[in-house]
């Protein structure tokens, strides 16, 4: 039973992976809240078998290992275009971006 649990949580983990992918390539938020819980009780799983049968799942955890590394960096890159984007707007511009107010404010043209 263990073993299909395992299973389970490992597609589960993928599925919850490739959406976050998805989504941060939409522009949508990403939420990985839940990812860890799924992965802790994978973790509880796999150190209970004997190492022969743990050792089958090396592979897919090293290639989640390296899905997680490519989603922190686009989330990085994402995260730097907006803090570059917020860093060249007035502190009137920026509570509208993070308050989500109607238009943006623009300062008139000074003649």
């Amino acid at each position: 039973m263990s073993n299909e649990r395992a299973i389970e949580l490992l597609n589960e983990a993928e599925q919850f992976l490739s959406k976050c992918h998805d989504n941060l390539n939409e522009d949508k938020e990403v939420d990985l809240q839940g990812f860890e819980d799924k992965i802790k009780e994978f973790c509880d799983i796999i150190t209970a078998l004997p190492p022969e049968e743990a050792k089958q799942y090396e592979e897919v955890l090293k290639a989640m290992g390296e899905s997680l590394t490519v989603l922190s960096g686009e989330l990085t890159r994402k995260r730097d275009m907006v803090k570059n984007k917020i860093g060249g707007l007035d502190s009137q511009q920026k509570a509208n971006k993070a308050y989500g107010k109607g238009a943006s404010y623009d300062k008139p043209e000074k003649e």
